[in-house]
């Protein structure tokens, strides 16, 4: 149960109790409480949104080798590499290593990913976990069987 049902549950637990033991003696205390857990309900809900763009940007690999540059076209997102640490891997600049990722309900999903080292691509699939870090979980078939990489987001 999150938060604000927590709280909403408690609310009306109590003012339940409260009825019975004859404390409450008028609507208005009632309409006010509820007021209460409307405005609670919807601000909580505004600021858990994420917003589709909210992915876009420069984001850096948890190891610190790669940038990537999120951007998007025709409504998907995809990814490029726009900078390495090791100068032995330049040749990786500039390729794209995630490409079709749609939005959906608060997730992106649907695209694929191409490993640079390995040559290969998987399906993948990526959420924000906070407003500065992006898991994408890559996988073959079933994302419970997948492996998650996560990137941190750049100035």
């Amino acid at each position: 149960m999150c938060f604000v049902e927590t709280l909403k549950h408690r609310t009306m637990t109590k003012m339940k109790l409260e009825l019975k033991r004859g404390i409450l003696k008028s609507k208005d205390s009632i309409l006010r409480k509820l007021f209460f857990l409307t405005v609670i309900f919807i601000t909580s809900s505004a600021f858990a949104q994420t917003k589709s763009d909210d992915i876009l940007g420069t984001w850096l690999t948890s190891d610190g080798e790669r940038k990537i540059s999120v951007y998007k076209q025709n409504e998907k997102y995809f990814g490029k590499i726009i900078w390495v640490k090791n100068s032995d891997k330049k040749d990786e600049v500039g390729k794209i290593v995630m490409k079709d990722l749609e939005f959906s309900k608060g997730e992106y999903d649907d695209g694929s990913f191409i490993m640079p080292t390995e040559k290969h691509s998987a399906d993948c699939a990526a959420i924000l976990k906070k407003s500065n870090v992006l898991q994408i979980t890559i996988y073959h078939g079933m994302k419970l069987f997948g492996h998650s990489i996560y990137l941190s987001k750049t100035v």
